[in-house]
């Protein structure tokens, strides 16, 4: 007997389908699930293990694994003249220079009342920046807070003598604000060259 194929099977609807046929869509489909969405909302983390962190989490902006767990170094970077912070060498001879200086330019313009306003500023802004400043700031308030105690002194004489003494008051007074001049010009250069200078007959109030 000679052997026959065997007859080829029915179609079964349910078996794989002839990918030549057109697919026809699904007249029920099935609705995603809720797990299945918040799958998708979620970032795999899983391939930034390690690594950086997505930047959708932190807003857009690099996340802290960029860093090495630490903030932005620059973050907290202490703004340049705060409080505190060291001057420099060619910051500290511009203000001791200005601190020497400030007081004969207050005596002119207050007609030498103010005369120690100047450094008193300099002195109360600088003093924990830098040494050389707050030396040169303090020897200017304590000598021309003794040179208002003798212009002091000059006026209340030329008072109580009803002006007789004025004419010995005001030469005084002269000359004794052209040594002040002097000085405080001595100083200044003293400060441009990097140096400190003491002034002479000082009350110790600032140091």
């Amino acid at each position: 007997m000679s052997s026959q194929p065997p007859p080829p099977p029915p179609n079964d609807p349910s078996g794989p389908m002839d990918p030549s046929e057109p697919q026809q869509p699904d007249p029920n489909p099935m609705p995603p699930s809720q797990d299945s969405q918040q799958a998708a909302a979620q970032p795999d983390l899983q391939q930034y293990d390690g690594q950086q962190a997505p930047p959708q989490q932190y807003g857009g902006q690099p996340g802290p694994q960029q860093y090495g767990g630490q903030p932005n170094p620059g973050q907290y970077a202490a703004p340049a003249g705060a409080s505190g912070v060291p001057l420099t060498e060619s910051e500290e001879k511009t203000w001791s220079i200005l601190a020497h200086l400030s007081a004969p330019v207050a005596a002119l313009v207050s007609v030498g009342m103010l005369n120690f306003v100047g450094p008193l500023i300099i002195w109360a802004i600088y003093k924990d920046r830098s040494a050389k400043v707050r030396h040169a700031s303090a020897g200017a308030f304590n000598f021309n807070l003794s040179l208002w105690i003798v212009y002091a002194v000059l006026v209340l004489i030329s008072v109580v003598t009803f002006g007789i003494a004025i004419i010995i008051t005001i030469p005084v007074g002269i000359i004794v604000w052209i040594g002040a001049m002097v000085i405080h010009v001595m100083a200044a250069i003293k400060a441009s060259n990097g140096e400190v200078y003491t002034y002479p007959a000082q009350l110790p109030v600032l140091k």
